[in-house]
């Protein structure tokens, strides 16, 4: 299995994301910052086969800064951006949708490829 944990807090200038590998001793896989500051993610969700995560912060209505994104594990590229849903979220056990909150309803995306 694989764990991500997200470090910092709604008011840290700068996150971070830690990608450990369970199965081998926790191993540190990798680590990368987020590539937006000050935005406050608050929540982090992976996918089922571990290799892509979406960062989300509490957001409701449109936003100038993304308030998702979809990220790949292995780089910490960003992938996808989403504006006006946000935390909570999860990923379908597929992994090919998305459910993200948009203040009192939520959304479906799919997964891009």
């Amino acid at each position: 299995g694989t764990l991500v944990v997200l470090t910092g807090n709604q008011t840290s200038e700068i996150q971070r994301v830690h990608v450990y590998d369970l199965i081998n001793d926790t191993t540190l896989v990798n680590n990368f910052t987020l590539p937006f500051e000050n935005l406050g993610f608050v929540a982090l969700s992976l996918n089922p086969d571990a290799t892509l995560a979406v960062a989300a912060q509490h957001a409701c209505g449109d936003t100038v800064w993304p308030s998702a994104v979809i990220l790949d594990v292995a780089t910490g590229t960003v992938l996808t951006e989403f504006r006006g849903g946000a935390a909570p979220l999860t990923f379908s056990p597929d992994g090919t949708h998305l459910v993200l909150s948009h203040c009192a309803a939520a959304g479906v995306y799919a997964v891009p490829e």
